[in-house]
């Protein structure tokens, strides 16, 4: 967002400080005077309009200088701009794609995992979870839709559903401490049968803290 005043041009690129006027110690934007009332919305919409200007010079420029080209027969220099083009548009596109997949991924992996985390975990305990969920769940396109697939221990594809993976978390001794009424602590799991106690502390007890060092420790590939 330009300023208005500035104490110094330096820094600024040229085409930018070109729109600038000096005024006392510093500087000021060109425009035909500062609006009153709603003025900064009005200066604000009148920058936008220079910068489009500019921009459209610019444009303006870069295709009369193609043109010339194409008429001297300077391929090179025509070849050098539609490459130009064509790096800006990739760049373009890539950017959505990113978006894109950053979206899916939410939807599809994200939340999944958060979402099983909170159902088989203790309260307090889902974030322990979710990272090692994550890294069994992938998002693929099936029929022109993105899903959730759950991958193998070694993070290969798998014919595992979500409930599977879900299970065999339940049932995981490494995870016993932060799961739900586990059953997967041995000796231990008779704990979980103490009315409601059982099912909000882990059925190996110890503080949050104590339980995650545990999970991390059986886990080391996971930390962050």
């Amino acid at each position: 967002m330009l300023k208005y005043r500035l104490k110094t041009l330096e820094g600024l690129d040229e085409a930018v400080a070109a729109m600038y006027e000096k005024d006392g110690d510093g500087y000021k934007l060109k425009v035909d005077g500062i609006p009153q009332g709603e003025g900064v919305a009005e200066l604000k919409a009148q920058v936008a309009s220079l910068l489009e200007e500019k921009k459209t010079e610019a444009k303006k420029a870069k295709d009369a200088a193609e043109e010339a080209a194409r008429r001297s027969g300077d391929v090179e220099a025509l070849e050098n701009s539609w490459k130009e083009k064509l790096a800006n548009r990739e760049a373009e596109l890539q950017g959505q794609i990113d978006t894109l997949n950053g979206s899916i991924t939410t939807m599809t992996v994200d939340n999944v995992a958060v979402s099983m985390a909170n159902e088989i975990a203790v309260q307090g305990s889902a974030d322990i979870l979710v990272p090692h969920i994550k890294a069994r769940l992938a998002a693929e396109q099936r029929d022109g839709q993105f899903v959730t697939v759950v991958k193998d221990g070694q993070g290969k594809p798998s014919a595992a559903s979500l409930n599977d993976l879900k299970t065999e978390f339940s049932n995981n001794p490494a995870f016993a401490p932060v799961i739900l009424g586990s059953k997967a602590s041995g000796g231990g799991a008779g704990g979980g049968g103490q009315g409601g106690g059982g099912s909000t502390t882990g059925n190996m007890g110890g503080s949050r803290s104590e339980r995650t060092a545990a999970i991390s420790a059986k886990f080391p590939d996971l930390n962050n």
